[in-house]
């Protein structure tokens, strides 16, 4: 059991109340419930907004931060774990005496990746006093959060550590932090949907009832009126099968580049390890553990065209050049 873990288990014995988990209709907003595919779909994570409504501990101000760990199965990697601590700029220095406000985050705490099962997910919504040593501390955290969280798995796994480390000094301390809702879950058979944690007790708050904002994602009631009562964190879960950052897997993009060199180049030297490069780069994209089968499909074509584009139009700028060598500019 990990230490996030332990607090939350800590945390419910000591409150003694289940609190409210559930997907959020998709006449409220929700995204549509979709079994996914494993080896086909690429799965994402993401907070899409939070709210704090009060503090019970302390009297100056303090950061709302969002802690997750999600865990997945990747192929050459095995069981892969990526932390995110997330902090925008209205989460910052909130007044105790004015608390009762939205906090819009709209951000990826794992994703995309290509899911292959064992999808689990450990998040905490926190309030952290804002003592002098906090504020480096969590700007700390927050960027080595970030620079861990591209899609290439393993320079996210480098900061697993330091980051976990680091996560808990600062979370797992209750003379400075908070815990005010999380949730510990693991997904054997992975929906996509929207979900709703909140802190209030199970069976007090009817889900079906509140809608999203299509704007902000923040909760609201029948009425169109912001929910205000409990604090809570929106999740999202998502499939699709198109990745628009596979640039960030540092073999894909070597390759990529390496044949856009060759495919500009006028050296027939260079044209002639055209097919060569885009056979290593199909390759590439056939075996990377990061992509799902459409998706390589779809990068193949795009560089076919690449390819094709750039031969069109040396052989339309070799087709100007012996025209104008052939018009007779003066006139008998």
């Amino acid at each position: 059991m990990s230490w996030l873990s332990t607090l939350f288990e800590a945390a419910k014995q000591e409150r003694g109340e289940v609190f409210v988990f559930g997907r959020m209709p998709q006449q409220g907003g929700g995204l549509p419930a979709r079994s996914m595919r494993s080896g086909t779909d690429y799965v994402t994570i993401s907070v899409l907004s939070s709210r704090i409504v009060n503090v019970r501990k302390w009297s100056q101000k303090f950061h709302a931060a969002v802690h997750s760990c999600a865990s997945y199965l990747h192929c050459s990697k095995g069981n892969v774990e990526l932390q995110s601590v997330l902090i925008s700029p209205q989460m910052k220095e909130l007044d105790p005496t004015n608390v009762d406000r939205m906090i819009t985050v709209r951000q990826r705490v794992l994703g995309p990746v290509v899911y292959m099962g064992g999808l689990a997910l450990e998040l905490g919504l926190f309030s952290v006093q804002g003592a002098d040593l906090a504020s480096p501390y969590i700007d700390f955290l927050t960027s080595v959060a970030k620079a861990a969280s591209p899609a290439f798995v393993g320079q996210a796994t480098a900061f697993a550590d330091p980051l976990r480390k680091g996560c808990e000094l600062l979370f797992g301390n209750k003379n400075q932090a908070e815990l005010e809702i999380g949730i510990d879950i693991t997904w054997p058979n992975a929906e996509t949907g929207t979900w709703i944690l909140m802190r209030a007790p199970a069976g007090s708050v009817p889900i079906e009832h509140l809608k999203l904002h299509p704007e902000s994602f923040h909760l609201v009631d029948e009425s169109g009126n912001p929910f205000r009562d409990y604090p809570y964190v929106v999740l999202s879960v998502d499939a699709n099968q198109r990745r628009d950052d596979w640039m960030l897997i540092p073999e894909l993009l070597q390759a990529w580049n390496a044949l856009a060199k060759a495919a500009a180049s006028p050296d027939p030297a260079d044209q002639k390890s055209v097919h060569s490069l885009l056979q290593r780069f199909v390759v590439l994209c056939r075996w990377s553990p990061d992509l799902v089968p459409k998706d390589v499909v779809r990068l193949q074509k795009k560089a076919e065209a690449k390819i094709d584009s750039a031969a069109t139009g040396r052989l339309a700028s070799m087709n100007a050049d012996w025209s104008f060598g052939g018009l007779k500019l003066y006139q008998d």
